[in-house]
């Protein structure tokens, strides 16, 4: 997206009305798609609930109390990617640190999440 601007005020404005934008489109999307993943773990575990933030060094994080927040500016990147971040989050709901249980977690329901993940950082 490129939007030619006259003053860094009408800047910030637009940039405010594009993460907006993002964050309605990823409310409209995403929970349906967590739903979906989190079915291919087999359990009764659950996101506590989800939310959409623009955030500057992370694509998603899961807090202790279960709830997942999203960067919104994956909307910039294409859905198999955005996936790839949504059952890496709901990973950390089963398993919180990057640990071996962890990745044979991940790698149980997105065989080929290294390729996502590459791909995801040549996105962002």
């Amino acid at each position: 997206l490129l939007v030619k601007r006259p003053t860094q005020e009408c800047a910030a404005k637009i940039e405010s009305l594009v993460v907006n934008w993002y964050r309605k489109e990823m409310g409209l999307s995403i929970p349906d798609r967590v739903k979906r993943i989190n079915q291919y773990f087999n359990d009764q575990i659950a996101p506590r609930s989800v939310k959409y933030r623009k955030m500057k060094s992370s694509y998603g994080n899961c807090s202790i109390s279960g709830v997942i927040t999203f960067n919104v500016m994956l909307m910039r990147t294409g859905f198999e990617n955005i996936d790839y971040v949504i059952a890496h989050e709901l990973c950390h709901l089963r398993c919180w640190a990057h640990d071996s249980e962890f990745y044979l977690r991940l790698n149980s329901v997105m065989p080929d999440w290294r390729i996502r993940a590459r791909s995801l950082e040549e996105d962002f």
